[in-house]
């Protein structure tokens, strides 16, 4: 299995952090974000968002790729790993 690649995106967004986090935690609300068809493909360990879940995107003409959530910080952050 190869390396899991690393994508650093930074976004500002006008909404308080905890309403964002919110918003982006919801597998099926990336598609319009990001121009992506969004596909869940697992629920996380204890709930359906979390640490675990995975979720598969695809932009456009680019390969597509899945992202698994590794950490899930409340608010402050969201890891995920393609």
């Amino acid at each position: 299995m190869a390396a899991p690649q690393r994508v650093h995106v930074v976004m500002d967004f006008e909404s308080p952090p905890e309403v964002v986090f919110e918003a982006l935690g919801e597998h099926e609300n990336l598609g319009p974000v990001f121009g992506a068809t969004v596909t869940r493909v697992r629920d996380g360990d204890t709930s359906r968002n979390g640490v675990g879940s995975v979720r598969r995107l695809k932009i456009g003409p680019l390969p597509g790729f899945e992202e698994t959530t590794t950490d899930l910080s409340r608010v402050s952050r969201t890891v995920l790993v393609c």
